[in-house]
Order: C-alpha cells, then structure tokens, then sequence
C-alpha cells in the first residue's frame, strides 16, 4: 500500500526577493518546521538521481540544509510543470507518513525563482557521495558508519540487509546479507548459520592487520587504506551460502549470482569512489607475507639468513624492522610457473622450527631479483615460486635481503 504523502511544494526565495514574497499575502514566506527527530529516512533526488539515507547523523545534517531554506506556497500545478523539479527531498517519518519538498523553477508574472540552481549546489556533498558508477540515475541508498558510506543501488538494496555494527572489536563496518536466505534460515532455525552473508567491510589498525596476516586468510582481502594508518578489508565467504526453503533453491540462483556479481566486481571500486579519504592498496597472502608478517609480530620466531659468503647467521644485535618495512612495503607475491626460477645464487631465509622447516630463497640472478622460492616440507620435497611486484619498480627484494645479511655478518664480527 502506498504510505501517504505530505506534500511541500515550494520555492526558494533568494534574499533580494524576500521582501517581495513576503508583502504577497498569497506566498507567506516560512522555513521548514518539521519533527526532525520522527524522521527516519530521507530520499535526495535531482536530475533523475535518488539518494536514500537512513542513518541519523547524514538525516540531521541533510535537515539542516532544509532548515535554510525560505519557502512560500504555491500551487501544486506550478511546483509540478513538467521540467520545473530540479531538486526534491523526501522525509519518511516513523508513521509511516511521508512529506515531500521540492525545489522548482517557476515562473511568476514577476519574476522567475529558480530554487534549483541554489538547492543543487547546497545538496553537493550529499549527492558527490554516490559512486560514478552509481551516477547514470535511479535510487541509490547510503549507509555511512564511523566516517566512511557505502552506497548499494536500490535494485540490490531491496534484497540484502545491511548491519553497521558500532565499535566491533574484528573492525567490521558494514556486513551485507540476501534477505531471502536470512530469512529462510532462521525459518528452518539456522539463524546462526551466516546464510545469505555476502560481504563485510573491516577496517584494522597495521598491528592488528599484521596479526591477522600472520596466518592463512582465505575470503580476505586488502583493498583500500586511509592517512591514519588504517587499511580496508573485502571479506566474504569461499562457500556458497544461498539458502532456501523446500524446493525454492534453484529459483533462487539467479538472484543469488546477480547480487554475489555485484558484491564481487563493483563494491570496493564504489567504496573507493565515495570514500576520498580512502586510497587503492593490494595485499597478497601467499606464504612469504605470512612469514614476513610473523617476523613483524614474533620477537621470539627462531630464523636464520644465509649466503655463500658466511653461510647461516642468527639475527643475534641486528634489528629486523627497517628491512621487514621495505621488503613489504606496497608488494604483492604472486605465484608463477616453476619453470621461470632462476639460477644461481640467493639468500635463504630460513625458519627451523615450521613442520620440518620453511625456506625462502631470494634469488640474486640479474632481473630476477624479485623471484622467491619458498621450500616446505619434512624434505623440502614442495616448492611454490613467487614473483614480487613493487609499487616502486626500483625495489629489489634480493637487495634488501642482501643489505640485511652483510648487516648480520657486520654484527657476529665477519666484516669490518
């Protein structure tokens, strides 16, 4: 059933002509008086965009753009002449009721007042927050939680449910579910079972992220960070977790892939988008970040490195840190064919005490001094080779792991 509507049609009116619409017995002058605190979503349209928010703070601050505003009455026939909208807000009040306001162009015998122009450019940085992604028309809801928004076009925010936990102690921002298999699981009595669950956003401090780092991460990754030392994480599933009732599944499929395609290949890019505080960041967790990451949070983790020049060294008077920062600082290890690992000499990095032993051989051949093989195994019988890319293509890994080694070698006495 449609809800009810409370119509405001009105018109800006601009300091110079204030004093002409207030002499108008016909157009008393007033600003909007409404019961903010009985508001419980606001729509934001112009030029064939809607913006939906429902959190409290983006509510009050898009109420006191209202609130500025000067209106006098008009006829709904003028307010609504075809091409006189420029802007329009709608408030849903907790009654279910809901009152529009309008910002037209329209034509008096004295004058033209053209409330769009000026509610456009007041209404800016509500509407700069929708993706351009988003941006080619139709409804976009916003959900906003300690600083940052994440938008979800209305086609997709009509299946989902949206959590914006406070304060969550593993970072979680915001966590999209499908309604549909929330729903039928909690039917069948499987609340607890995370059906539906699609994504989450988290975001962690660099100690916690090197914590979390320090094992195997699958359905996790690391796609924005911030000026504050915070970094972004896409978490979602590696199971599929449709759920329906009876013979609903299969029917189900077509949402379930429509909104998984969305969830994978256009939310983080948008959240990069509406989020400018936020910049691009890759993080990989093959094997040699997760080693590198427990050097960083174990101070106790036995190693050694070694090279033909003095064969294994102890990290014994020697801070790792500085190393530890360059080799991981804007690198991704991605897995390449074995046939690519190159010959002759490299440093090892070795941990005895990983289930036989874990080796890492950073290889110092010309042009293939970011290759690195990690060596597993009760008898070293795996190999994974790795090739590093850097933000800055002049960083060598094997530099870096040969600058620590001499450093080790100049602490144990061997060099000057």
């Amino acid at each position: 059933m449609p809800r009810p509507i409370r119509s405001i049609f009105a018109v800006f009116a601009v300091s110079l002509l204030l004093t002409a619409c207030a002499s108008n017995a016909k157009s008393p002058v007033a600003a909007w008086a409404g019961d903010r605190d009985s508001v419980v979503s606001a729509r934001l349209w112009c030029d064939g965009r809607e913006v939906v928010f429902d959190d409290r703070e983006t509510i009050d601050a898009l109420l006191d753009v209202v609130g500025g505003f000067l209106f006098h009455a008009v006829s709904e026939k003028d307010a609504n002449a075809p091409g006189a909208q420029h802007t329009s807000v709608t408030l849903v009040y907790r009654d279910g009721t809901e009152e529009r306001i309008t910002f037209p162009v329209w034509i008096r015998e004295d004058g033209a007042y053209d409330a769009g122009a000026d509610s456009v450019q007041s209404f800016a940085p509500f509407l700069d927050r929708v993706p351009d992604a988003y941006a080619s028309g139709g409804s976009v809801h916003v959900f906003e939680n300690e600083g940052t928004a994440l938008s979800i076009p209305a086609e997709y925010a009509a299946l989902v449910r949206v959590e914006t936990p406070q304060d969550d102690t593993d970072g979680v921002l915001f966590t999209v579910t499908e309604t549909a298999s929330a729903e039928a699981a909690e039917a069948d009595g499987h609340a607890d079972w995370g059906m539906g669950w699609l994504f989450s956003i988290a975001r962690l401090d660099e100690a916690a992220l090197d914590e979390l780092m320090c094992a195997d991460i699958p359905g996790t990754e690391v796609f924005a960070k911030d000026g504050d030392g915070h970094h972004y994480m896409f978490c979602h599933p590696t199971d599929v977790r449709l759920y329906r009732q009876d013979d609903a599944f299969e029917a189900g499929w077509e949402q379930w892939e429509k909104l998984c395609s969305w969830s994978y290949e256009d939310v983080c890019n948008a959240f990069l988008a509406e989020n400018p505080h936020l910049h691009p960041e890759t993080r990989t967790s093959s094997g040699v970040d997760i080693y590198l990451a427990r050097l960083v949070c174990y101070n106790d983790l036995e190693y050694t490195l070694s090279t033909t020049a003095f064969g294994p060294l102890t990290p014994e008077g020697v801070d790792p840190a500085p190393y530890l920062a360059r080799l991981r600082d804007g690198v991704t290890f991605e897995t390449v064919d074995p046939g690519e690992t190159p010959d002759g000499e490299y440093v090892a990095l070795f941990f005895p005490d990983e289930g036989g032993g874990e080796r890492f051989d950073f290889f110092r051949m010309e042009g293939r001094e970011n290759y690195v093989r990690q060596v597993y195994g009760v008898h070293g019988e795996y190999e994974i080779l790795y090739k590093a890319s850097y933000a800055d293509s002049a960083t060598k890994a094997s530099d870096i792991m040969e600058e620590w080694y001499f450093a080790l070698a100049k602490a144990h006495g061997l060099l000057p």
